[in-house]
């Protein structure tokens, strides 16, 4: 009996003694909210967009904008005439923030039909690259972002996961898909604008 109680005292031990797994200090990380991203939002930045085709029986971003239950008329549009559409078909991966046709619609009369001029092209551009992030960035990794991630076109845009939902900027994301082959598209309720 005084056996077991001292294998059972020294097992208690040793048990008490094992090493407590490290703890990562965030504190000096929290802020106002800017520059704190997840690790796959980093991981994503530093990715090489790769040259390959997309190929296969899975579609690509554009595939899965045109084939959407909704239509989706203005954002394919812009991306066609920004000439961007074959970067999102063979290349990538890419996240799309993708604006709803209600969201296009909420811009001023004739924002659109300027943008869409010839003399305005590479403003469409850099309209268009706005509103893409390199790297495939999934729901779950926006919604644990909290600052700022560079877009395509230059600029930084504000990312911040509240609870279950994201904003962008002062914009909804209302819902994403991760089906295509080469990326990742969320669905945002408003229209990113350039910085002046």
């Amino acid at each position: 009996m005084q056996t077991r109680f001292w294998f059972f005292l020294c097992l208690a031990t040793l048990i008490g003694c094992a090493a407590k797994p490290a703890l990562i200090d965030y504190s000096q990380q929290i802020n106002s909210g800017v520059n704190i991203l997840p690790q796959a939002v980093l991981a994503a930045e530093k990715q090489t967009p790769s040259n390959r085709p997309t190929g296969g029986e899975e579609d690509d971003l554009v595939q899965v904008i045109e084939n959407s239950d909704e239509p989706h008329y203005m954002l394919v549009k812009v991306l066609r005439l920004s000439g961007l559409v074959p970067m999102l078909q063979e290349v990538g991966p890419y996240t799309i923030l993708a604006p709803t046709d209600d969201a296009f619609g909420k811009l001023p009369p004739g924002v659109m039909d300027r943008l869409f001029l010839p003399s305005h092209h590479q403003e469409l551009v850099n309209f268009a690259k706005l509103h893409l992030l390199n790297g495939r960035i999934d729901s779950d990794a926006m919604i644990h972002t909290d600052g700022q991630v560079p877009t395509l076109a230059g600029p930084k845009i504000v990312i911040k996961g509240i609870g279950k939902k994201v904003m962008v900027q002062d914009t909804n994301v209302l819902r994403s898909e991760s089906t295509a082959v080469n990326g990742a598209i969320h669905w945002i309720d408003g229209v990113l604008i350039p910085p002046a």
